[in-house]
């Protein structure tokens, strides 16, 4: 099967994503708890790659970084009142964390 996006179309990356997993996602037989990170790993690959051929490079990056920390719920980590900035290159992490005023 091939799916082709032309120019101009109005499909966003979560729609071509749902069409990726719908067309090409296939469980494996065991109804365990890997079968459903399995379909979360899809999920997010593919919106992934979705998101790099759809948005400017900027905003792919963005949007898969946001969806990393919903995933691993950071801001559950974060107590009331405080702030903590994240910085992140190909080599490095910073992380700064501080009362909001």
């Amino acid at each position: 099967m091939t799916i082709c996006v032309v120019s101009g179309s109005e499909v966003t990356p979560e729609g071509l994503a749902e069409l990726l997993e719908k067309s090409y996602f296939i469980r494996s037989d065991a109804l365990d708890e890997d079968a459903y990170q399995q379909k979360d790993y899809f999920r997010e690959e593919a919106y992934a790659r979705a998101a790099e051929l759809l948005l400017s490079k900027e905003e792919a990056l963005k949007q898969q970084m946001e969806m990393v920390l919903e995933r691993e719920q950071v801001h559950w980590l974060v107590p009331q009142g405080w702030r903590v900035d994240v910085t992140v290159t190909r080599s490095h992490l910073t992380v700064r964390v501080e009362k909001d005023l």
